[in-house]
């Protein structure tokens, strides 16, 4: 199945290269815009070693990045992310959120 994921630093990173590692077929990735001044993107520097496309829209409003992110066809989009409540970073604190998007289906 052709995976599309979408994410961001360190925990974006362990995301791909776990999906790397049992040899999914990842398509490409999506990570946000560099900003001035900032850190490298450590998600954006794992998918560039694994030759794998990146692609950073500024906005998702404009139909091009659609166009672009419907030729990667992908059968899985994989939006994951963690949210951290309030200022304690323990283990009871953090929540780990995945969304899939799958095309089966579909028309």
């Amino acid at each position: 199945m052709r995976i599309v994921d979408h994410g961001q630093q360190a925990f974006g990173k362990a995301v791909l290269e776990a999906l790397i590692k049992r040899g999914e077929n990842v398509v490409g990735v999506y990570v946000a815009p560099e900003k001035e001044g900032a850190k490298a993107d450590p998600l954006k520097e794992a998918a560039i070693a694994a030759k794998l496309p990146v692609f950073q829209p500024s906005s998702y409003k404009d139909s091009k990045v659609w166009d672009e992110f419907k030729a990667l066809k992908p059968g899985v989009f994989a939006v994951v992310f963690e949210k951290r409540m309030g200022w304690k970073f323990t283990a009871e604190d953090r929540r780990v959120f995945h969304i899939t998007v799958s095309a089966e289906g579909s028309p």
